[in-house]
């Protein structure tokens, strides 16, 4: 708002990539940070916020987890600063998330607090485009059968560590299903890119790319997701469910395993109206 202000806008608008629920819980969180003594995670009762189900502590968001933290602070701040605003532009839609818009714009409480206009003007994502030729992804999916792939991305920030990354892999073979996973770097590479195919396999169980060479991919560079879920040989994606591969998902008609780590990041909240 201080910037649009030295700019002289006469209109300033906000835009929220995320949920209607991350919008909720940002702009009550100042009335938390006042009612509330303590850290949230040792809380006994669910945190009631209008418009959202009761949140307790597993399903607290990572801002939420350390008050004495500046990430905590900076969200105090713009959760006041919101409502200064003329109105609010949040990536969902009526169909999805229409008790929480209700509850923005006409709950007694939040209304209150949240002062001003909220539109849902999503799903907003990166559309389908072109991918150069010979792709060795597309290439591979051409040749499986349909709804017989799954999926499987943590973010193009989520990392595992060694023992999560090979967990995962011993699921993904003795499943005998088909997939394609983009592996990134384990998480005490802090140092090493993230492209590094050697530092990655080593992540791996022994033989595991021998043994699941037919049934599998695994891809350590970036990968064309919209491109991928749009594919017919997809049946099901593997997420860390940041909300864009939500979006993704749900509008390419691909089903939801969730990675329950990722429960406390951003999306949470709004995880937690559809588990």
């Amino acid at each position: 708002m201080s910037v649009a202000s030295d700019l002289d806008l006469t209109a300033k608008y906000v835009y929220v990539p995320s949920h209607a629920r991350f919008l909720a819980v940002l702009v009550y969180l100042p009335i938390l940070d006042k009612i509330v003594e303590g850290e949230y995670v040792k809380i006994k009762e669910p945190l009631k916020i209008p418009g959202c189900k009761p949140v307790g502590p597993k399903e607290l968001m990572e801002m939420m987890l350390d008050r004495s933290d500046q990430q905590y602070k900076e969200c105090v701040r713009v959760g006041l600063e919101i409502p200064m605003s003329n109105g609010v532009l949040v990536n969902t839609w009526e169909e999805l998330q229409g008790n929480t818009l209700d509850a923005l714009r006409e709950d007694r409480e939040l209304s209150r607090v949240m002062k001003v206009p909220v539109y849902p003007i999503g799903p907003i994502g990166r559309t389908k485009r072109l991918v150069e030729k010979p792709n060795r992804i597309f290439e591979w999916l051409d040749k499986q059968r349909e709804r017989s792939v799954m999926y499987v991305c943590l973010g193009s920030g989520g990392t595992l560590s060694f023992e999560q990354a090979k967990e995962l892999a011993w699921g993904l073979e003795l499943s005998g299903k088909r997939f394609v996973w983009v592996l990134r770097k384990p998480a005490s590479y802090l140092g090493v890119s993230s492209s590094d195919d050697k530092q990655v396999s080593t992540s791996l169980p022994e033989g595991f790319l021998d043994r699941t060479r037919d049934v599998g991919l695994v891809v350590t560079q970036w990968a064309p997701q919209v491109e991928i879920l749009s594919h017919g040989s997809i049946g099901g994606f593997l997420s860390h469910c940041g909300w864009s591969s939500v979006l993704e998902s749900l509008t390419k008609g691909v089903p939801i395993v969730v990675w329950l780590a990722s429960l406390c990041g951003a999306a949470g909240p709004a995880l937690h109206q559809f588990l």
